[in-house]
């Protein structure tokens, strides 16, 4: 299976909900796919900072979320992409918009299921503070 870029918007889904969203907003910035064999993968990201530390603390998730679309990519290879910033959108993944989206799409998830009461402004009620509670 050859690596494709719709499977690196996959995978920077999954790391977005895996690491923490302070860390994945400061490194996590934009990537594109440069190459992609059956073992192995070469992403592009911004600059030399993000690659370092991208490389050096985030490794093992990203081989991990790799592995979870493509299981035989065993050698992941990080590089600045000189041109990033002047590569069409479908070419570049901004993390940031991944980011927002995976949060709607918990807020989402997390308010279904949830009781609205009419006249209401908030979602959630507490059974403690309903009008039967108060009156005697």
């Amino acid at each position: 299976m050859v690596f494709t870029f719709s499977h690196l918007e996959e995978t920077i889904k999954i790391l977005s909900g895996e690491i923490r969203k302070q860390d994945f907003l400061t490194y996590f910035k934009k990537f594109s796919l440069l190459g992609s064999t059956e073992e192995s993968l070469t992403l592009g990201v911004v600059s030399s900072f993000h690659r370092d530390n991208i490389a050096r603390k985030f490794y093992d998730e990203i081989k991990k979320a790799v592995q979870t679309i493509a299981p035989k990519i065993e050698v992941i290879d990080i590089q600045v992409d000189e041109e990033i910033e002047t590569k069409p959108l479908e070419q570049v993944i901004d993390c940031r918009d991944i980011q927002k989206s995976t949060e709607k799409q918990t807020k989402k998830e997390m308010a279904h299921g949830v009781e609205v009461v009419e006249g209401v402004s908030s979602r959630v009620v507490n059974d403690r503070y309903k009008l039967e509670n108060f009156i005697i």
